[in-house]
């Protein structure tokens, strides 16, 4: 699995990092839980660089509507895209075996894990959720599919832009190819180095 893999889910809790001042919206805390959760949909962990910015919002962990003093609360926020944020809609489970996980309460591997396309469950939580917020539909998995396909094209890119590197340092060293014919060439692998490597921070999420 590739080390950009933007699909893997969190091996430790995660530990809130923003303070946010207190707003009378919301919505407002958006941009802050953009960065909280680096720019992926806490559950799907689709990043918004794929998606669009528009594509994602402010998700209620605790439904306002069964949890009206929690709404403007930013720890019962999180980063979520827009169609998981409407499958989990006011779901919300008492129980202690099925409930839908979050990165702050709860260790995400043990519950869910990327797996080929799919997302595979690790406890009956992460297969109450993975049915809840339809995470295996076709077309999300194919999407993923694709997302990770690219992220290996741009990966073999920059190997070879790298291999290219290091073979014109060699012809320097042996003075087989001119200062100026190295540094055209070296010119032109810095223009693809930086748009492939924008390309896979973008579909890494990293961007």
């Amino acid at each position: 699995m590739s080390p950009n893999n933007p699909f893997k889910y969190g091996k430790s809790l995660h530990r809130r990092t923003q303070t946010p001042p207190a707003y009378a919206s919301y919505r407002s805390y958006k941009p802050y839980l953009r960065v909280e959760f680096e720019r992926k949909c806490v559950y799907c962990l689709m990043p918004d660089t794929v998606q669009g910015e528009k594509s994602f919002g402010a998700d209620h962990y605790r439904p306002k509507s069964v949890f009206p003093d929690l709404a403007n609360a930013y720890t019962n926020l999180f980063y979520c895209c827009n169609a998981c944020n409407s499958y989990k809609g006011d779901a919300w489970s008492t129980s202690p075996t099925y409930f839908v996980p979050n990165p702050v309460d709860h260790v995400m591997i043990q519950h869910m894990r990327y797996q080929d396309g799919t997302v595979a469950h690790s406890s009956d939580a992460g297969e109450y959720t993975i049915e809840l917020l339809n995470l295996n539909d076709p077309d999300a998995v194919n999407y993923r599919e694709n997302v990770i396909h690219m992220i290996d094209v741009l990966e073999d890119e920059m190997s070879e832009i790298a291999a290219t590197e290091k073979n014109i340092a060699k012809k320097l060293r042996t003075k087989t190819m001119t200062a100026q014919d190295a540094a055209v060439a070296v010119a032109t692998l810095e223009v693809s180095k930086v748009k492939t490597l924008r390309a896979l921070k973008q579909l890494c999420g990293t961007l």
